[in-house]
């Protein structure tokens, strides 16, 4: 899988997830905390790939950066702006707290939201 850059080099970890078998029948792999499941980036390198395709240039570039394909990269950042715009503001929330503090600093309670 591959994993971040290293002193300037791709870097790749060849891992194998042990997976163990049960008396009845079932089988289960071992959790870790550095590739999820059926991946093959680590988390760090997707991490890494979300701020640079939200800060970086363009689509190409960040993919050449990376040295992936510059699909990927789109899918990274549609995954990035789906979650944002799942996400939603709240500022309904804030208008009685508005109107209690303008009912406090100038005594009116003509304020209705």
């Amino acid at each position: 899988m591959q994993h971040l850059e290293l002193f300037e080099r791709t870097s790749y970890l060849f891992y194998r997830r042990r997976r163990y078998r049960c008396d009845c029948g079932k089988r289960f792999s071992e959790d870790n905390r550095f590739v999820q499941r059926y991946q093959r980036h680590t988390i760090e390198w997707n991490q890494a790939l979300g701020l640079r395709v939200i800060q970086g240039k363009n689509f190409k570039d960040t993919a050449d950066q990376f040295r992936t394909s510059q699909a990927t990269v789109i899918r990274r950042f549609d995954h990035i702006s789906e979650y944002c715009g799942q996400i939603e503001p709240s500022v309904r929330r804030f208008e009685p707290l508005f109107a209690v503090n303008c009912a406090i600093k100038c005594g009116d309670q003509s304020h209705s939201y």
